[in-house]
């Protein structure tokens, strides 16, 4: 929490410092407190010049159920396309893909984590653990993955199996599918959102896993796959059909 109020410029911690440490010391942040306040804390670098006038109204950027919804129905949508390509190639139908598809997984997990982030809100207070615990696994995830394809450009985009970028992309998909199912999980066990979304993201994730493992046929990730790509679809239009103010942090840290 300490590291949180660092992250602004000297100015603004010695104007705004100690209440945030206040608030901050009597309600922990959640994931989307974390992610409001270091946009924040970029806002706050970014404006310097009109500290004062701005911080008035906001030390972040809004987030409503409509923008994370959006972005999980994005993020869920790109990682369907992701696996529908991942069929193609599997069944050798289709124009190669190259670079395509390294940049749907990167907008694909971009996406999610801002979506997870402004759902967190909903049901942080009830469930802290499992829900910090379903957006840093992801979090980690899409790093790993990142770090992945990193090493597949000079390739041209190309990962053979068993070769250490595939293992490394495996273990990063495999901690976003894991992190989404708790996420889910906890959804369907709250009622906070569509139950039904949920369950379809925890139904498309187990076979996926089980794939990713070796455990069952390359055709099981294809399908668990686009099930829990439809999943965050159909929890972020849900979310965006709930929205009907911003998502509230505390109002002394919003």
């Amino acid at each position: 929490m300490r590291l949180l109020v660092l992250l602004y410029p000297p100015s603004w911690r010695e104007r705004y410092g100690d209440e945030l440490e206040a608030v901050l010391e009597d309600r922990p942040p959640g994931p989307f407190e974390v992610s409001d306040l270091l946009l924040g804390a970029l806002d706050a670098h970014l404006h310097l010049s009109g500290l004062g006038h701005r911080s008035q109204h906001r030390k972040g950027i809004p987030m409503s159920l409509r923008l994370a919804g959006s972005a999980a129905a994005l993020g869920g949508g790109l990682w369907a396309l992701f696996f529908t390509m991942v069929g193609a190639e599997y069944a050798d139908v289709g124009p190669d893909t190259g670079f395509a598809w390294i940049v749907v997984v990167l907008v694909a997990g971009v996406a999610l984590l801002t979506g997870l982030a402004g759902l967190s809100a909903i049901q942080f207070r009830a469930h802290s653990r499992s829900i910090w615990i379903a957006v840093l696994l992801p979090a980690a995830g899409i790093g790993i993955v990142l770090v992945g394809l990193m090493t597949l450009i000079p390739a041209g985009g190309a990962a053979s199996e068993g070769t250490l970028p595939a293992l490394v992309l495996y273990t990063g998909l495999c901690l976003t599918l894991i992190g989404s199912a708790v996420f889910a999980g906890v959804t369907v066990s709250t009622r906070a959102m569509s139950r039904i979304a949920g369950a379809a993201i925890v139904v498309g994730v187990l076979p996926t896993l089980a794939g990713l493992l070796a455990f069952l046929t390359a055709v099981w990730v294809v399908v668990g796959g686009v099930v829990f790509g439809l999943g965050w679809v159909g929890l972020g239009i849900d979310a965006i059909r709930r929205d009907r103010s911003p998502v509230s942090a505390d109002p002394a840290i919003a």
